[in-house]
């Protein structure tokens, strides 16, 4: 995959990654279009520990 010049893809491991966005995404859709509970994101951080929460 060629990323372009300033950018990285980091070192976290491709399948922790693809976990936690599968996770968040599925997660956010539940809770804002489902009107459903979504736990995953009220503790993202301690479910996924590449989540880092932002304010």
């Amino acid at each position: 995959m060629d990323v372009p010049a300033g950018f990285s893809l980091g070192a976290a491991p491709r399948q922790e990654v693809v976990h936690t966005t599968n996770g968040l995404v599925a997660a956010m859709f539940d809770r804002f279009l489902k009107g459903a509970p979504a736990p995953a994101i009220d503790g993202a951080a301690s479910r996924y520990p590449l989540a880092v929460e932002l304010r």
